[in-house]
């Protein structure tokens, strides 16, 4: 199971500094940071991930956690990625003749706070907190209506731009808005994740949208677009994935990392190297990458490089197939 990052402040909080610092430390928070980067750029695969998704209506949207995705399969077919300069591809460069358009995973170039659309006729949408928040908690949502126009609504006897909705613990909170198309959320620091969902209020059904992390204040995800000869609307992607750090966690906030021995290893090579204690900095360090290497090879799935990688947030996380 994926730890906390208080889970690895607490791993790391004896090996902070040269002789070790309080667990709520400011400088613990930031050594648990230097952690968990070291050891993703340990080890030969630490930084790959197997990332599973359901594009649907032929765009996905990825997590912050991926850095770039490096190679993938639609439909189980191996295909290609096109980066987001695809647009500059010419037939006086030869690409048009060189490249299938068939099968293909595009970066869009733009940025989108969904990881799934909207449905095509625009909806009502509400949102779901996960934890207890401070009274007075809203997350506002931004776009514009079925016909193209901006959205504003009137809270507490003022105009403003979009809608407004209460953050309640395990409580759908709709609005009356019908949006065409949702351009930005604003959201506090929160302390559980939010969920974002398109709602028919007649039926109560709902369409999974989105999920926002405790620390995202404005998310904005990157535009994939899934280009299939099969058009369906459903496509199953697979890939493998370069991950990155978020660019701030909070405690509750989960970190793909799961080894406990791997991070007090980590943190005890740094501190050797705080300590000018070059023998334990290098011992610790060739544990480290011995054990990492171990837990990618007992990680392989049918000659998988690579363990599955669970998204933490960007709206992927009830899509995992």
């Amino acid at each position: 199971m994926s730890l906390t990052f208080a889970d690895v402040k607490k791993l790391v909080a004896p090996y902070a500094g040269r002789a070790g610092k309080c667990y709520d430390a400011a400088d613990t928070a930031s050594f648990a940071r230097s952690v968990m980067e070291y050891l993703l750029y340990s080890g030969s695969q630490s930084g790959i991930r197997k990332l599973c998704i359901l594009a649907h209506r032929g765009c996905i949207s990825l997590p912050p956690e991926v850095e770039v995705p490096i190679k993938v399969r639609i439909d189980h077919k191996v295909s290609t990625i096109w980066n987001k300069w695809y647009s500059f591809h010419s037939s006086s460069e030869g690409f048009d003749k060189c490249i299938a358009a068939n099968d293909i995973l595009i970066e869009d170039g733009s940025l989108t706070p969904l990881a799934y659309g909207l449905p095509t006729n625009g909806s009502v949408v509400g949102i779901i907190g996960t934890c207890e928040e401070e009274e007075g908690a809203f997350v506002t949502i931004q776009g514009k209506d079925t016909t193209g126009r901006q959205v504003y609504t009137t809270f507490n006897g003022e105009q403003i731009a979009g809608e407004k909705f209460l953050i309640k613990k395990n409580q759908l909170r709709y609005g009356k808005v019908r949006f065409g198309e949702i351009t930005g959320i604003t959201k506090p620091r929160t302390n559980g994740y939010i969920s974002l969902y398109a709602v028919t209020p007649i039926t109560d059904s709902r369409t999974f949208l989105a999920d926002y992390a405790p620390s995202d204040e404005h998310p904005l995800y990157r535009k994939f677009i899934v280009n299939s000869t099969e058009c369906a609307n459903i496509a199953h992607l697979s890939m493998l994935c370069r991950v990155k750090l978020r660019d701030s966690y909070l405690d509750n906030e989960l970190t793909f990392f799961d080894n406990a021995l791997a991070i007090q290893l980590g943190a005890q090579r740094i501190q050797g190297e705080v300590n000018n204690d070059a023998a334990t900095a290098n011992y610790k360090r060739q544990a480290v990458e011995d054990i990492l290497e171990k837990e990618a090879g007992y990680k392989k799935i049918s000659g998988s490089p690579i363990d599955i990688f669970f998204p933490l947030s960007g709206g992927t996380i009830r899509n995992i197939v």
